[in-house]
């Protein structure tokens, strides 16, 4: 059975400093309107397997640019033994052990789908018992700007947003039926769901309001401001239909 409360979700990536951090990688912290609250957490595994495949692909580019060939890279390579048809010994071993690592690359990021399907199969269950109305930030078009310039950086966060894919939880709540809202995303985690007041941006977990000087965690501030957001979302749309009606 279905619940009949609203629910909503900041989603993320928060890999250490949460207080379950062992457990797994945070990927969303939820609050409903019956106060209860939790956060989604990907099984550690996940972020093991992210980090090994890094390694081995990071090894074959290394490997390929100290052999000082006149390709772009080693895919261009690839693919130019493979149109050739004639290849001596050295590049046929050398296009097996591509073949080779990219199959554990594979394999690894199969196993990293599985664990974040189950991971999230499991918690749209649960919360679906209690909650109908599941409130998702709208992160359509926003840039990277609050990430950063450094390119390793930019790297990381684009791996740990593939890692997570918050869209997937969101398309598997729709599609068990779940009335899916999304909201305005901008300032959620930065405006003080006490105040009002939008605190300096900070990568820390826990941060304290300039303004009220009340201490929260950022990811649940975030999932209070959204809650609040769509709650007037709803409000909105009911006022809209009873006046087409």
């Amino acid at each position: 059975p279905s619940g009949a409360g609203i629910v909503a979700f900041d989603g993320g990536y928060r890999e250490f400093g949460h207080e379950t951090a062992q457990a797994g990688i945070r990927a969303f912290r939820w609050l409903g309107n019956d106060g209860g609250s939790g956060e989604i957490l990907l099984p550690a595994e996940c972020r093991k397997l992210a980090d090994l495949n890094q390694r081995l692909l990071s090894k074959l580019d290394t490997s390929f640019s100290e052999l000082g060939l006149p390709y772009r890279s080693r895919h261009h390579y690839r693919s130019a033994l493979m149109r050739s048809g004639v290849r001596t010994e050295w590049e046929n071993a050398w296009l097996g052990d591509e073949r080779r690592v990219e199959r554990r690359v594979t394999a690894n990021r199969k196993r990293i789908e599985n664990l974040r399907r189950e991971t999230y199969l499991q918690a749209s269950r649960e919360l679906m018992t209690r909650y109908s109305t599941f409130i998702f930030e709208d992160t359509k078009g926003q840039e990277l700007r609050d990430i950063g310039t450094d390119k390793q950086v930019l790297r990381r966060s684009r791996q740990n947003r593939d890692l997570v894919a918050e869209y997937g939880f969101r398309e598997l709540c729709e599609r068990r039926g779940a009335d899916v809202v999304k909201v305005d995303a901008r300032n959620s985690t930065r405006e003080c769901p006490d105040c009002g007041h939008l605190c300096k941006p900070t990568a820390k977990l826990l941060i304290q309001c300039e303004s009220c000087n009340k201490v929260r965690d950022q990811d649940i501030g975030a999932a209070r401001v959204l809650l609040r957001r769509g709650i007037e979302a709803l409000e909105k749309r009911v006022a809209s239909n009873q006046k087409a009606s």
